[in-house]
């Protein structure tokens, strides 16, 4: 082949070689472009159905959710109730602004005035006749029980101050407080555990597990600044020694 046979094949495979490369070149652009359609897609699927536009905001709902899972292990720890009856009495407290604690509360103060009162006892045993309430059946039911065994007694009596001073002398300064909770609980319809007890523990051991890896990771970030502290500092002599 001569020269210019030569200089002409090169050049044919040269252009063809370009053209070969142009064509993959448009068909990884179409690619692309086709993956980013896709994940647009997928983004606007995902914030239509969740309303949540962004990953930070999606982690954040996931923790705070697990958080309220996690402390009602606690507050059943606190009460004597079960993580289901307290998941249940909570979703109750939504229409008025009750919370877990103030729930727990509610309990607590509860079970201190009937722990050191007996039948014939002024204040606690008065109060608890005053709402037809038997009180050594009272007495032993369980925490949850009592509430809504409260609550019940409490929807059927009059309002007024004499109402406001039994809740008082049952519950606390607070107990007036409780009268608006205690008349949702006492018109709900039925009580619907929204937690179970074996989510609540692990939502509480996965709380943990997060917590020991924080502060497992601020020590070793810690001891990799202190093993770097002699050569920083002579760096930093050295550096000043030749201002």
């Amino acid at each position: 082949m001569d020269i210019g046979s030569l200089v002409i094949s090169m050049s044919a495979d040269m252009a063809q070689l370009k053209r070969d490369m142009d064509d993959a070149k448009s068909s990884v652009g179409s690619a692309m472009a086709d993956i980013e359609k896709a994940i647009g897609f997928a983004k606007t699927a995902f914030v239509a159905f969740t309303g949540i536009s962004g990953i930070d905001a999606f982690k954040g709902m996931i923790e705070g959710s697990l958080a309220g899972v996690a402390s009602l292990h606690e507050l059943s720890i606190k009460t004597g109730a079960t993580v289901e009856s307290m998941s249940a009495l909570i979703a109750v407290g939504k229409l008025t602004g009750t919370t877990g604690d103030d729930i727990a509360g509610m309990m607590n103060k509860l079970a201190k005035n009937m722990s050191v009162a007996n039948e014939e006892s002024k204040g606690t045993g008065q109060a608890i006749a005053a709402l037809g309430l038997n009180f050594n059946e009272f007495k032993a039911m369980s925490p949850d029980e009592k509430i809504i065994a409260l609550a019940g007694a409490m929807n059927e009596f009059a309002d007024g101050s004499d109402k406001s001073a039994v809740a008082m002398t049952l519950m606390g300064k607070s107990g007036a407080n409780a009268l608006p909770y205690l008349k949702e609980l006492a018109e709900a319809q039925s009580l619907q555990a929204k937690v179970t007890e074996e989510q609540a523990t692990q939502a509480h051991q996965f709380e943990q597990d997060m917590a020991r890896l924080k502060v497992s990771g601020e020590a070793w970030k810690k001891e990799l600044a202190l093993g770097m502290l002699p050569a920083l500092q002579e760096a930093a002599t050295a550096t000043l020694a030749l201002v």
